[in-house]
């Protein structure tokens, strides 16, 4: 016979000693646990993304400071109100990105690793073309204390998902199988390469989604078809 019991939500610790079950309300009500008012703390972020990547993330980053309201939801906790990232919001700092901490990848490169059409070497272009931009960030005299990287739609679009040929014989279930496994894949080895590769610069990255930051964005599951049979001369 089995014995069920019912463990109650750990309490989690904030500044001040405050504790609560819920990461939000405990940060918004009592700060981080390093809280500390014998400063005023500055956080200098840096970014990598395409033009229009970087900028987006950069209105939207200025958008938090004012705080975001809470969701029209039946479930009002489920989605509460973002006060903001000032002083007073939950973090307890500013966010700073100084125009001199911003790196874009350019266009011509975005569009070489979208038009490639080996999955390998797409990931690796695009891993390569982050790394690089993030370097320069880390190599600075005064670098950021965290590089945020903005991924671009089509780069998102291109190394994680992976390409279906129009020469599979599978069903469809298979089908559907094997494309999630590959991109499953796929994402972990460009996360995983560039979070390796960009470890030794000694600055922490992260990485974004454009549907964070711009309600319009859209990323598509899959990439269209293309056939890997080459047309005879």
């Amino acid at each position: 016979m089995f014995s069920i019991k019912h463990l109650s939500e750990p309490l989690l610790e904030f500044g001040g000693g405050g504790r609560h079950v819920d990461v939000r309300y405990g940060l918004m009500d009592f700060g981080p646990a390093d809280f500390t008012t014998d400063k005023t703390k500055t956080l200098r972020l840096g970014v990598v993304g395409s033009a229009q990547s970087a900028g987006k993330l950069r209105d939207w980053l200025r958008k938090c400071e004012d705080g975001i309201p809470a969701k029209n939801s039946r479930q009002p906790t489920l989605f509460p109100a973002f006060p903001g990232s000032s002083m007073p919001g939950p973090f307890r700092c500013y966010f700073e990105v100084d125009d001199q901490d911003v790196r874009t990848v350019s266009a011509t490169a975005i569009s070489k690793i979208t038009a490639e059409q080996d999955d390998e070497i797409a990931i690796g272009a695009a891993v390569v073309a982050f790394a690089a931009e993030v370097q320069s960030l880390a190599e600075r005299d005064r670098p950021p204390q965290v590089i945020i990287c903005a991924l671009p739609v089509e780069l998102i679009e291109r190394v994680s998902n992976m390409r279906a040929t129009n020469d599979d014989e599978e069903d469809d279930e298979e089908q559907e199988e094997e494309t999630t496994r590959r991109v499953e894949r796929a994402n972990a080895n460009f996360r995983g390469a560039l979070k390796a590769i960009t470890l030794s610069y000694r600055v922490p990255i992260q990485l974004i989604w454009p549907t964070t930051y711009d309600n319009d964005a859209v990323v598509r599951r899959k990439l269209a078809t293309y056939s890997t049979r080459r047309v005879q001369d």
